[in-house]
């Protein structure tokens, strides 16, 4: 996983002040907030591609889009930020998870629930039923 997501590290460029038009020089907020906006992007694909990164690879990121040292205080900072970030993801995607889980337990309940359970495993309609299912 390390490999494919590093192979996104190399097309980004640094983000510091000698790499960058003097326009983007003039106003530091917009710097801030592009980085951040390109951190964004770059974390939401990270999760993407693994859902627990190496932190050589946050690493990485944090020299390449805001050209600090990974453990300096502006670098662990973002790191932390970071895999809060990458928590939330997990969270959310787990939620998510799990909402169509119950959702689909639930339907399969009120099925169920209005038939005849003899019958069916009398005409073995479960087991075709699954199998049915999977046919798409």
């Amino acid at each position: 996983m390390y490999s494919a997501s590093s192979s996104s590290i190399k097309n980004i460029g640094t983000f510091n002040e000698s790499s960058m038009p003097s326009s983007a020089i003039s106003s530091k907020i917009n710097n801030n907030r592009d980085g951040a906006r390109i951190w964004d992007e770059e974390i939401k694909c990270l999760f993407l591609r693994a859902r627990f990164p190496p932190a050589t690879c946050i690493d990485e990121f944090v020299k390449k889009i805001f050209g600090h040292p990974p453990y300096s205080k502006e670098g662990t900072e973002i790191r932390t930020k970071t895999k809060n970030t990458l928590s939330d993801f997990q969270h959310r995607l787990n939620q998510t998870v799990l909402g169509y889980v119950k959702n689909y337990k639930e339907i399969q309940e009120r099925f169920i629930g209005g038939t005849n359970q003899s019958e069916l495993k009398r005409c073995d309609a479960v087991k075709n039923s699954a199998i049915d299912s999977w046919n798409v």
